[in-house]
């Protein structure tokens, strides 16, 4: 009995301590329990509290992004120099209001406005503006310019494009005195609507050009704290034009000379008539000789009495100018060299294009002719009796679809040989002007796989007018002439028939002929040691 009431104990004890152990783990397991809980809850609150932050926070931004891009009711001149910049760039102007929006919400901000065409239209006007506001502070501030114009026609429209040459002030130095930059700078000045190409339409363009600088700089804040811009100070620092050696562009040149030389002469002269006003004698003198030579122009006093009011007025005015500026030659005069040369100055350049071109022809000329005159045996001929009519069409086009004559196929075999004519004919192959024409699109993929280039050029079109095309042809030909024998023999077996055209033909012959590569040769040393440095 005793026995099994010490293991009836044994095993209550051992109950009662695993119940223990129980409870202990259980409240354990409460305690984590709610402590889980408590750090869920804080998490919940907060989570709530950020979403609360969040969305006060973005519709903050969002209304500052708003706000930003304008000023009250306008907008800021950041986003109208991006307009400016979008409308240089060629984007339409009714289209750069939803440029802007779709690039806004590409950065998360969303625009509930447009720009609107009108308002693109204004904010190309203000460049305008600004434009020549900063040409007239340039040109005020500047000690000497030059300027430059060419014209062109377009759908029977003629248009004149302007610009100027100067060193523009950068700044200021300790003593407040400008800072030059080292170099000039080209500013565009205007593409103008011209009724011809004469001197006198481009010359009063140019005094437009220069009279719009004028209006708005003088009507700025620059104005006021710089004083205001002339034509007589514009021209006084004025020292030259550059222009093409056309005929009018001359003549250009020399009026605008003239118009500075008039008005300089018209500034001396006042200056002198200043100086003589307290000598009443001098003064009298002067006023008394102007007088006689304007009644002795008339025709004496009577058909000078007899002339009408307005005429008599008009002639006092040209006397009195005529006085000015006779005053203004002595005061010139008088002066020394090298300060009548400062302010007399005048630079004209032509065109480098022009006179590359130039050399380029003669020396082309002149090595044509040189295979006679050494008694050598020179290229051979690219033109004949079959092929002349095909021949002409690329080298004489202005001759059109005119028959043929035998004098025509004289002159033809006479001039179409050489490196210089078959770079013409081998730009009518290449890259033709008209694109259904010619192996254009064949010979840029063929050249990709033959150079193992992913983007190779054109070849330089030699059929139209570009400066330097025939000797960067020269280069091309000379430098991948492998490549051209085999495309020319690519070109042949493609076809049905397996033939050349005529002016295939030539080209190919010309590619394997030694004194026409010879050519081809000096003309691309011509152009890789003058032509490229120079232009």
């Amino acid at each position: 009995m005793i026995a099994e009431a010490h293991t009836r104990l044994e095993m209550a004890q051992k109950q009662a301590v695993d119940a223990a152990d129980r409870t202990a783990s259980t409240s354990a397991d409460v305690r984590y329990l709610k402590a889980r809980l408590r750090a869920l809850e804080a998490r919940a609150q907060r989570y709530e509290a950020l979403k609360d932050k969040l969305r006060v926070g973005s519709a903050e931004e969002k209304k500052r992004a708003r706000t930003q891009l304008k000023k009250g009711r306008t907008f800021k001149q950041e986003i109208r120099a991006m307009v400016r910049m979008l409308l240089s760039c060629g984007c339409k102007q009714d289209r750069i209001g939803q440029v802007v929006r779709e690039v806004a919400a590409a950065f998360g901000i969303q625009l509930d406005w447009v720009l609107s065409r009108r308002t693109v239209g204004r904010i190309a006007l203000e460049g305008l503006v600004m434009a020549r506001m900063q040409i007239g502070f340039e040109l005020k501030q500047t000690q000497a310019f030059t300027m430059s114009s060419d014209s062109t026609g377009r759908r029977h429209q003629n248009y004149q494009s302007h610009h100027i040459h100067l060193k523009v002030p950068v700044g200021y130095d300790a003593n407040s005195q400008v800072v030059f930059a080292e170099s000039p700078t080209t500013r565009f000045v205007g593409v103008h609507l011209t009724t011809d190409h004469s001197t006198t339409t481009s010359h009063a363009t140019w005094i437009r050009v220069y009279d719009d600088v004028m209006t708005t700089f003088n009507k700025s804040p620059l104005a006021k704290r710089t004083g205001t811009l002339d034509l007589r100070g514009i021209c006084g620092r004025l020292r030259g034009m550059w222009g093409d050696h056309a005929n009018n562009e001359k003549a250009l040149s020399d009026s605008m000379r003239q118009t500075k030389y008039d008005l300089l002469l018209t500034e001396l002269g006042e200056e002198r008539m200043k100086m003589i006003e307290d000598d009443m004698g001098e003064l009298e003198g002067r006023m008394q000789e102007w007088s006689a030579k304007k009644i002795a122009d008339a025709g004496g006093i009577e058909k000078w009495n007899a002339l009408p009011a307005a005429e008599r007025a008009a002639r006092d005015l040209a006397t009195t100018a005529a006085m000015v500026q006779g005053l203004g030659v002595e005061e010139l005069a008088s002066m020394d060299e090298g300060e009548r040369n400062l302010l007399t100055v005048w630079v004209w350049t032509g065109c480098c294009m022009h006179k590359d071109q130039n050399s380029f022809k003669g020396g082309n000329a002149a090595m044509t002719a040189h295979w006679k005159a050494i008694g050598a045996v020179g290229p051979i001929p690219l033109a004949n009796k079959d092929n002349a009519a095909a021949v002409r069409k690329v080298l004489q086009p202005e001759k059109g679809d005119a028959p043929v004559t035998d004098e025509d196929i004289k002159k033809l075999e006479d001039i179409a040989f050489g490196g210089a004519k078959l770079m013409a004919l081998a730009g009518a192959i290449f890259h033709n002007a008209l694109d259904k024409r010619g192996q254009g699109d064949a010979h840029e993929l063929f050249l990709e796989f033959a150079l193992n280039e992913e983007c190779v050029r054109r070849f330089p079109q030699t059929n139209n007018t570009r400066f330097g095309s025939h000797g960067e042809a020269a280069v091309e030909l000379i430098t991948h002439l492998d490549v051209y024998r085999c495309f020319m023999e690519v070109i042949r077996i493609r076809k049905v028939n397996q033939t050349y055209t005529n002016i295939e033909k030539n080209v190919n012959a010309g590619l394997h002929d030694n004194p026409t590569l010879t050519e081809l040769a000096v003309l691309a040393i011509y152009h890789i040691l003058i032509t490229a440095p120079y232009m």
